[in-house]
């Protein structure tokens, strides 16, 4: 007796649904950024397959046995929409908290920012009343066999006021402190009364020299934070982007070429201003050899990043 064929008959255990890529597991993202990519890409170029073997049953309908065969089709497709659902879901929901947690981030950073900011302001009032002398003439006091001497620094600063015309002046009165930065190339004076400092600084042009080797520079003495700042704004200046920079009373001011006055106290808005000539730049026809505002934008991001960082250890 002839065995039956039984190379075409299969059980209904034999069918299977696979899916080619698992579903990702957000406890184990770090990076939520480059994982949520990663994730989108993987599951969506997957494709779920099912095998849909070719039915040869023996004492069972054709009709019956293609309708089955039509089931299971359905069945395949029902199952990949609904698994590329749960992935497109699952991969929102990644997002969502990701956008979620940058926006906190932001704002913790914000409030580190402005409370470093805060913080760097008391700094600097605690300067007030000091002034920081540089040039070649005060180089060279510094450099003197005995530089600590307080009587070079005395005659100095005598000579000083009498370049600024200021009359009667008393050191031992005027003068509280003075020591050299880490440099070595600046002396730091601080005086008893904002006052008297303050008649000193606005004087401050008359010391200037045709004679280069009796130069001396008088400026505030601006904390790390704000010196950096304002020299970012002297690079503009340089740059011919705009046309005056400067301090007073601790606080950085700047004029812009329509004579608008700005008091600058972050990067910020230096990149604000960048960003509105760059809008105004694309409305005009360029000119050759002109400017790279974008460039400039970009350094003035990296800059804002460091004094971010700078402000986290005041």
């Amino acid at each position: 007796m002839t065995e039956p064929k039984t190379s075409g008959k299969r059980n209904l255990s034999e069918i299977s649904i696979t899916s080619s890529a698992a579903s990702p597991n957000p406890k184990r993202f770090e990076n939520w950024e480059a994982d949520t990519n990663m994730a989108i890409n993987k599951t969506m170029d997957s494709e779920f397959e099912m095998t849909i073997p070719d039915f040869e049953l023996e004492g069972i309908d054709p009709t019956i046995a293609k309708g089955f065969h039509m089931i299971c089709i359905n069945l395949k497709h029902s199952l990949a929409a609904g698994f590329k659902e749960i992935r497109t879901s699952m991969l929102a929901a990644i997002e969502t908290k990701h956008l979620e947690r940058e926006k906190q981030e932001n704002a913790q950073k914000e409030i580190i920012f402005n409370l470093g900011v805060k913080q760097d302001d008391n700094n600097q009032q605690l300067r007030r009343d000091t002034v920081v002398l540089s040039g070649p003439k005060i180089e060279e006091c510094i450099t003197k066999a005995n530089p600590s001497s307080d009587d070079n620094i005395k005659e100095l600063i005598e000579d000083i006021a009498a370049r600024c015309g200021i009359t009667g002046f008393d050191f031992d009165n005027t003068i509280s402190e003075t020591f050299t930065t880490k440099n070595k190339r600046n002396i730091v004076v601080k005086f008893v009364t904002y006052r008297m400092k303050d008649k000193f600084y606005q004087r401050r042009v008359k010391m200037k020299s045709q004679d280069r080797s009796e130069r001396i520079y008088l400026n505030e003495y601006l904390t790390a934070y704000r010196s950096r700042i304002f020299y970012n704004c002297r690079k503009l200046v340089r740059m011919k982007i705009i046309p005056q920079a400067w301090s007073y009373d601790g606080n950085i001011f700047i004029r812009l070429m329509d004579n608008t006055v700005m008091k600058i106290k972050d990067i910020r808005k230096l990149m604000a201003i960048i960003n509105d000539m760059m809008i105004e730049q694309r409305s005009t026809i360029p000119k050759p050899g002109g400017i790279n505002l974008e460039e400039i934008h970009m350094d003035l991001e990296n800059e804002q990043q460091c004094l971010c960082e700078m402000l986290l250890t005041i």
